[in-house]
This record gives C-alpha cells, sequence and structure tokens, in this order.
C-alpha cells in the first residue's frame, strides 16, 4: 500500500478522535499498520498506536493484553524519534493515556504512578498547553479518585505543593467540575495538615463554584460525608447547617441518577447514599452544632427515610415512567397527608457518635410525630433513645412472645424483671412521651419505622394500666407519609381478578417422599382450608397443590393477592447480608421439597423457592392488596441506612397500596381464624380497621365460640389430614377457654399501607 494512504488515514484518524469518532478509527486505523509499504515516520507510528488505544478506551472495550501491546509499541516507536522535545511530548501521551486506562479500571495505585510522571514531566519541559491540560486533567481525576476512598489509608496531602501550583495558574477549565474537584483536593490537603483555616477557605471556593454550576453539588457531599468527623472544627454551625440542607434540598436532582445503576446491589447503595445525608444532619442536630426548626426537622425525616423502595420503584420502570417524578415535599404539604383524628409517628435512627467507621453502639433512635385533630397540627419530638436498648427490649420481646418464655430473660442487661415486662418497657421506651400529648380524641397511629422498630409489634405494647394499644388506636405500618394513598374499601377492586394461592404441594415426585428430612418443609393442611375460605368469598378459584406454583404466582396480573404457604428469613453471613439483604426473605411453593432433596430445579415449578430478589424481577403493579398468610413475611434483613428489607420493600416497590403480612411463624390455625374473620369485616371495613378487628376477635374468641363458627365440624376436620387429632383434642377443651389469647397468636399480623 502506498505511504500516501496511510497518510491520509492517520490525518483522518487524528480528526476523528479529536471529534470521539472511535468506531471510524478502530474500522480504518488497521490500513496503517499493515505491514505491505513503507511505515509513516516514528512520531507517526507512535501516534497511531495511541490513537487505537484511545478508540478503544472510548468504546469502553478495555482489552488489558490489547492495550498494553499497543503502549508498549507506542513506547518502542517514541524511543526512536531524535527529536527530544518531540520524544518528550510523546512519552508524556504516553504516561496519559497509561493513567487514563488504569483510573478506568479502577487500577487507581497503577493510574497515581504515571499520572505523577506524567505531572512532573509536563512542568519540567516547554510542551504543548493542551498536552499540560490534559496531565493535569488526569492528575486531578486520580487524586480524587483516592480521595474518594477507593485506596485504602491513601492520604493525598503530599501532592499539596503541585495543586497549589495548578491552581495558581487559573486554567480555564472546559469542565467547571475539575475546578470544583481542584479546590476539594486543596481542603483535602491543608485538612490533613491541620491548617482548618485554609482548608476552609478551599472549601468554600469549592462550593460555591460547584452550587452554581452543579445543582447535584455531588462533590460537596462526598466531601462532607468523608470528613464528617472533622466539620465541627472547620465550620460554625450556621454555615454547616446551610451546607447540609442545601445537600438534602437538592435530592431532588440527584434522584436522577438512580437511572445509572446496573443491578439491585448498585440502587441499594445509591439509596443508601441519599439517606445518609439525613443520618448525618440528626447526629449533628442532636449535638448541638446545629438547630433545626420542627418543620425543618420533619421535613428532611420525610422526605430522606426509607427512600428505596422510590428508588426501585424509578429504576425498574424507568422506561415506563420516563421522567422521573419525584420531589420534595414541603412541611405543610406533609401534614396535609396525616389524616384527621390521627397520630403520625416518624422513627429514625441515626449516629449519636459520629466515627470514620460507625458501630451498632453508637446508634441512636428518635421519634418525631405529628397529631392531627380537626385539622389543628401539633408536633411531638421524643429525645433521642440509644438503639441498643430499644433492640434489646424488642428482641426479648418478640422470643418472649414467640417462645412464650417466662424466665429466660429474668437477668437481662437492663435489669428487667421478667418477660411479663417487656410490652410494657419497650411502650415506656420509644411511645409513653408521644401518647401521653397525643388528642384523647385521636383513634389512629400511623407509624414509619426504622431498622428493628419495623418488627414491633406495636399492637401488643401495653401502656402504664396494662392496656394493649390495639384496644385503644387502629396502628397502621407505612413506609412513609409522603407515599400515603387513602385506605379504600377491598369492593373499589376487582374481586373476580384475584388470586389466591396456598397449600403447596412442596414433593411433586412421589418417589422422594422416603427422602423427606428436617430440612424440608411439611404440610400447613390449614393453609388449604384459608385459600379456599378466601377464595369462596372472592368468588374464584383457589390454586392449591401442584397449582400452587412459582409460575401461578410470578405472571399474575390481579388486584388482589392471597398466599397461604412457608415463609422464612434465611441464614447466612453477616458479610453476605450486607451486600444483598433482598436475598434473605422467602417463600415456598409447589416443587420446593423436590429442590432440597435433589439439588434440582423441577420442570414447571422451578426450585419451588421465590426470594424478595427474585420477586423484584416481576412487575407487581397490577396488585392493589397482598396478603402474605406465611411466617416471616412482614419481617426481612436490617439494613442499617434503609430499615428492614423483605417482601415488604418489593411490594412498596410496585406501589402495592395495602401489604398484609406476619412478623414471626404464624400459628397455622389461628392463621385461618384470623384471616375468615378479617375477610367477613372486610364487608364493612376498610382492610386496616378489619384487621385490627379480627386480631381482637382471635385473641378474645372461646373454644365455643369456634364450634359455633364451624371450626370442629367433622367435614372440616376431615379435611386437615394431619392435625386432624390436634383440632379433635382442642375441641374437648371447656367452651371457655380463649386459646388464642396470647400474644404471639394474632400480634404478628399488620398492614402497610403505601
Amino acid at each position: 500500500m502506498e505511504n500516501g494512504i496511510k497518510e491520509q488515514v492517520y490525518i483522518s484518524c487524528l480528526e476523528a478522535i479529536a471529534s470521539e469518532d472511535f468506531d471510524y478509527v478502530l474500522d480504518n486505523i488497521q490500513i496503517i499498520f499493515n505491514d505491505e509499504g513503507n511505515e509513516l515516520f516514528d512520531e507517526n507510528m507512535c501516534m497511531t498506536h495511541l490513537m487505537y488505544v484511545e478508540a478503544l478506551m472510548g468504546v469502553k472495550t478495555y482489552d488489558k493484553e490489547l492495550i498494553n501491546i499497543h503502549l508498549n509499541k507506542a513506547q518502542k516507536y517514541s524511543e526512536k524519534v531524535n527529536d527530544e522535545e518531540t520524544r518528550i511530548i510523546l512519552e508524556i501521551c504516553i504516561l496519559i493515556d497509561y493513567t487514563k486506562y488504569y483510573l478506568e479500571t479502577e487500577q487507581v495505585k497503577l493510574a497515581e504512578r504515571y499520572a505523577y510522571d506524567a505531572i512532573c514531566a509536563s512542568f519540567s519541559f516547554e510542551i504543548p498547553e493542551d498536552i499540560v491540560y490534559r496531565t493535569i486533567i488526569n492528575f486531578i481525576l486520580v487524586l480524587n479518585k483516592m480521595n474518594e476512598g477507593l485506596s485504602n489509608n491513601v492520604s493525598i496531602a503530599v501532592y499539596s505543593d503541585i495543586l497549589v501550583v495548578i491552581d495558581n495558574m487559573n486554567i480555564d477549565f472546559h469542565n467547571n467540575e475539575y475546578s470544583v474537584i481542584l479546590k476539594y483536593l486543596l481542603f483535602s490537603c491543608f485538612l490533613e495538615k491541620g491548617d482548618y483555616e485554609n482548608a476552609k477557605d478551599y472549601f468554600e471556593q469549592g462550593y460555591s463554584k460547584e452550587i452554581a454550576s452543579d445543582k447535584c453539588i455531588y462533590h460537596t457531599y462526598n466531601c462532607i460525608v468523608r470528613y464528617k468527623t472533622c466539620l465541627e472544627k472547620i465550620f460554625e454551625g450556621d454555615y454547616l447547617k446551610n451546607i447540609l440542607l442545601t445537600i438534602a434540598y437538592t435530592t431532588k436532582y440527584r434522584v436522577n441518577n438512580v437511572l445509572l445503576c446496573t443491578n439491585v446491589d448498585e440502587v441499594l447503595n445509591f439509596s443508601r447514599n441519599i439517606t445518609y445525608i439525613l443520618r448525618l444532619i440528626l447526629s449533628f442536630e442532636n449535638k448541638g452544632i446545629l438547630k433545626l426548626s420542627e418543620e425543618e426537622l420533619v421535613e428532611i425525616i420525610v422526605n430522606l427515610k426509607n427512600i428505596l423502595p422510590d428508588m426501585l420503584y424509578i429504576w425498574k420502570y424507568a422506561s415506563d415512567v420516563k421522567t422521573v417524578n419525584w420531589r420534595w415535599m414541603s412541611f405543610n404539604e406533609v401534614c396535609d397527608l396525616v389524616p384527621n383524628n390521627t397520630c403520625y409517628m416518624d422513627y429514625v435512627q441515626f449516629p449519636y457518635v459520629l466515627r470514620e467507621e460507625t458501630i451498632l453502639a453508637d446508634l441512636a433512635l428518635m421519634v418525631i410525630s405529628i397529631n392531627k385533630y380537626e385539622d389543628e397540627i401539633k408536633i411531638i419530638r421524643h429525645n433521642p433513645v440509644l438503639l441498643l436498648q430499644e433492640r434489646y427490649l424488642n428482641l426479648i420481646l418478640n422470643s418472649s412472645i414467640r417462645a412464650n418464655q417466662n424466665e429466660a430473660n429474668s437477668k437481662s442487661l437492663f435489669n428487667i424483671l421478667n418477660s411479663k415486662s417487656m410490652p410494657n418497657s419497650l411502650y415506656n421506651l420509644i411511645m409513653e412521651k408521644t401518647e401521653k400529648k397525643i388528642s384523647c380524641k385521636c383513634d389512629k397511629i400511623i407509624i414509619s419505622g426504622d431498622v428493628e422498630i419495623t418488627s414491633i409489634p406495636f399492637c401488643a405494647l401495653k401502656d402504664n394500666q396494662g392496656k394493649y394499644l390495639i384496644d385503644k388506636y387502629n396502628i397502621i405500618m407505612m413506609n412513609s407519609i409522603r407515599n400515603i394513598n387513602l385506605e379504600e374499601s377491598i369492593f373499589s377492586y376487582n374481586l373476580n381478578n384475584s388470586l389466591v394461592l396456598g397449600n403447596p404441594e412442596y414433593t411433586i415426585n412421589r418417589e422422594l417422599l422416603s427422602q423427606i428430612n428436617e430440612n424440608c418443609l411439611t404440610q400447613l393442611p390449614l393453609s388449604k382450608i384459608e385459600a379456599n375460605i378466601v377464595s369462596d368469598y372472592l368468588g374464584v378459584k383457589a390454586c392449591v397443590k401442584k397449582e400452587a406454583n412459582i409460575n401461578k404466582f410470578v405472571n399474575a396480573k390481579c388486584e388482589l393477592l392471597h398466599i397461604a404457604t412457608h415463609g422464612q428469613i434465611l441464614q447466612g453471613k453477616e458479610e453476605e447480608k450486607e451486600l444483598d439483604p433482598l436475598s434473605y426473605s422467602c417463600m415456598y411453593l409447589a416443587g420446593a421439597n423436590d429442590y432440597i432433596i435433589t439439588g434440582k430445579a423441577v420442570e414447571g415449578y422451578g426450585t419451588g423457592r421465590i426470594t424478595a430478589k427474585e420477586m423484584y424481577k416481576f412487575d407487581f403493579r397490577s396488585v392493589k392488596i397482598a396478603v402474605f398468610s406465611m411466617c416471616f413475611s412482614g419481617n426481612g434483613e436490617v439494613d442499617y441506612s434503609q430499615g428492614l428489607i423483605g417482601f415488604k420493600t418489593v411490594m412498596l416497590a410496585n406501589k402495592v397500596r395495602e401489604i398484609v403480612s406476619c412478623l414471626w411463624e404464624a400459628d397455622d390455625f389461628a392463621s385461618a381464624v384470623l384471616i375468615k374473620k378479617m375477610y367477613e369485616n372486610m364487608k364493612d371495613m376498610k382492610p386496616s380497621e378489619a384487621l385490627r378487628q379480627a386480631q381482637q376477635y382471635l385473641k378474645s374468641v372461646s373454644i365455643l365460640e369456634l364450634k359455633n363458627e364451624g371450626w370442629f365440624e367433622d367435614k372440616l376436620i376431615k379435611k386437615v389430614g394431619l392435625v386432624a387429632e390436634e383440632m379433635r383434642r382442642i375441641a374437648q377443651m371447656p367452651d371457655y377457654v380463649k386459646i388464642f389469647s396470647e400474644p404471639k397468636y394474632w400480634a404478628g399480623y399488620n398492614i402497610t399501607l403505601n
């Protein structure tokens, strides 16, 4: 091939690189590499290999071996160049490309070495301004990546002199972001040196530049979070408050970036980053470093807490949503959402002590309430309690209710006399001060929980007169008041479009019955009765036995979804849970035992198990009300940034309006009685009140009343098979006995509105 053609292609590739037309370069540059004919000059061949490398990186084709081959070839051609000035420029270009490659492939330490060599060379020789500019940009980006914590135990203070030189050059950066990064890098350097005066000056410069050009103020946020333990030494309270609230209020701009996430785990981390600023504000406010009005406090809590379901919805349905309509709600708008004669209680956890790495003992819990009576608003703030206290009492309460313990907890950390005092002890810790200020006309409490608060059976808490809260209030759980919809009667839904699954046939292959072991699932005989009761009430056919399978469930396009089966919170390593909390809530459907025994999925049934993370893949937006009559369906994994994550998270992320679920092990018989009564009540009541009345019925129902309801008729007992004898035994109890009076039978169920 003639040299003239190669030269023409070379010039065209240079122009293409300048205009970032990388595909053109990749399609045509091989002409220059062709062995036929003479090569171009050494400097041009060096540039050709560099163009190829930049084109590969430009289209994100990070073939490590290929990039290194061509960078090495570029290096060899540069060494042949006789003109010293040209050779140095080429060598700096090679260093720039090495830096860019290692930076974008997260090999930050290697990128640092090449960036430093390039900046030193560019400052030591007379080279074109555009090369110096590229060198400086790469250097700034590498130090910024280091400063974001991608490298452990990194200090950039050693480069402070170089950064000062760059700052004094007053470069007109093509992108204002580079100028912001430079100022914050200098802030970091002087902060590490203990020079707070200069650090503050550079921060203010970076902040003013970013707030004028970028509504997301991403770098300001990172800087604040990274140096949270030093901020009170640098800024006065009012200035720090201004920065933190500005970051909070600009959340509406950052939310759009959730669309850039590539998987569910990234969405979770994205949500954590948004929520973290709330925890930071509350920590500084609690320490008295800054002061917030009640209105400001309500706004930031309601807008920033429990944001994960919103982010999951936006991310999953981005193509349908088209525009992200998440917005910041004002204090008045929040108050308007609270129903009359209602107390809305928002619990929120924050770091009581700020450290580089927060530990559980550092966390505190506060509650702020909006009490609304006859359109009059009263804000009630409850002083923080240490989260370990609440957590400990909650764990004891749950274990005592579930296991009916009496003496096992008598020597607790807080010298609680015995487990019977737990409902009142927890009430005194997290509810008493607020309830004292609630209007006597209030008949409903809406609770937005956080961390373990979401798993507390509030209806079973006792006041100081020994009265259960369920007897005084209709207690409703809610992710956040900002998502509230008016509760509707189920008759406003298309009940003919309902899906009822229950009593799955866990073992499909009958030959495996002899291999059933302790890890396998046992049948829930009364879940079949429950499913038939519900399906008769709704006028649809129940999916039971083999029909209660994954395919029926994940392809559901119904308005009412009712599931009666086994649920579980899987056990795993703590570090695994931290990474993937949605994977630990699971339910079991037909074929589950086949998979447990053989480790192989069954055709048409899959594994028989579905986790919350797997459930999230499917579209449940048609569902208006979901009833999960199964163990642990209302529980999940605790994430100390996003709260309790499980099945309810997925339903909330699909905008399901009402979710009935259970916090712990559901008793088969008690659940069937409660669910039957709840559906009967829904003829005249909204779902939340129907559930409440069903719970009150369950805790007071006698054997005689159960007999009158037909629960011990021979026809029904014959259907329950495995537990027929147990049902007959219960039927022989004295008529006055109230077998479900203990909270473990009725207090586990709650309703979450969305």
